[in-house]
């Protein structure tokens, strides 16, 4: 665990959460919206019950309870697979095609034994035809859509399953998955080619420019995408090619990433978002200019806590409009 707290715990209104597969991380927030302190765990969804979340999420925040006061509990909003069927409830998905302003406003309420806080989960986004859903990835879409509201064209979130989303002025009209990380971890572990490869652990750092763009250029131009290419990077090692593994490496991500463009390009808007990690974001867009897209990225930390901000301003809105019908 790795956190940074602030020494005037007391000041905490509420919680901002993204829980994932692999791990937690929550914001503690301020009354003018800003952060005092970030906590990190990685107890994710993966190895948890829905029984166990309540304790995991009081263990870790604990510190940042004392501004609850009887009757007045810290609102704690929830992005990602916390809301999916395995995670702490089931959240449900709002319809596609929809305003990304209006995803922050689809909630569920979990019951809490701890009455210090107020549990709400934001549901995922689905599409019925063809059927398509993200978790987690909608947050960061409507944290998009509050920094970039005029935005036209296709925001990509690059990933184990990237999300390629149309966005016409904050508006999702289509989203397509393509599973091009697992896909790349699936080969690179599980295949012949893995023996033709840096075993993981060993490649670190930045993958060498050269080797990757050829592989872009193969996967987007070949008939077939990567499927065709593939064993082109064992057969070079077995004749003796003179190529580093972590060069076949670089051409493994490059054949795939390329092929993923291929396979969006029928349908692709300019220009092109970037949503994602430091390093996928910028070799997303690397990919992209050199194929010839108007391309940019953009941190997608920043973008999910701007979704779960606004997720808690609709939803103060909605208890005090509540509160004065009443």
């Amino acid at each position: 665990m790795d956190n940074q707290a602030t020494s005037n715990v007391s000041a905490t209104r509420w919680l901002a959460v993204d829980w994932g597969t692999s791990n937690l991380r929550v914001w503690a927030m301020g009354a003018n919206g800003e952060v005092l302190a970030s906590l990190t765990s990685d107890r994710g969804m993966s190895e948890l019950s829905p029984a166990q979340y309540e304790e995991v999420l009081i263990d870790l925040v604990k510190d940042h309870l004392a501004g609850a006061k009887p009757g007045m509990p810290l609102k704690v909003v929830i992005c990602g697979m916390a809301g999916s069927r395995s995670g702490w409830m089931d959240a449900g998905y709002t319809d596609a095609p929809v305003n990304a302003g209006e995803l922050s406003g689809s909630v569920v309420a979990v019951p809490t034994s701890d009455a210090r806080i107020d549990v709400r989960i934001l549901s995922g986004l689905r599409q019925l035809d063809p059927p398509d859903v993200m978790r987690g990835e909608e947050t960061q879409l409507a944290g998009f859509a509050t920094s970039y509201p005029g935005f036209i064209g296709h925001v990509c979130l690059p990933g184990t399953h990237s999300k390629w989303v149309s966005f016409e002025a904050s508006r999702i009209s289509r989203n397509r998955t393509i599973m091009t990380g697992e896909l790349f971890a699936v080969l690179r572990e599980h295949s012949i080619l893995a023996h033709s490869l840096p075993a993981p652990g060993e490649a670190t750092g930045t993958l060498p420019t050269g080797a990757f763009l050829e592989g872009v250029e193969l996967g987007y131009g070949a008939p077939g995408g990567a499927i065709g290419e593939l064993f082109l990077l064992r057969a070079g090692d077995l004749v003796g090619e003179e190529r580093e593994p972590i060069e076949r490496l670089a051409m493994l991500s490059g054949l795939l990433i390329g092929s993923e463009f291929a396979a969006i390009r029928p349908t692709i808007d300019i220009p092109i978002m970037f949503v994602g990690s430091e390093r996928l974001g910028p070799l997303y867009t690397r990919a992209a200019r050199h194929l010839g897209f108007d391309a940019d990225a953009q941190s997608g930390d920043q973008l999910v806590l701007a979704g779960l901000k606004r997720a808690y301003e609709l939803l103060q809105n909605a208890d005090t409009g509540r509160q004065e019908g009443e």
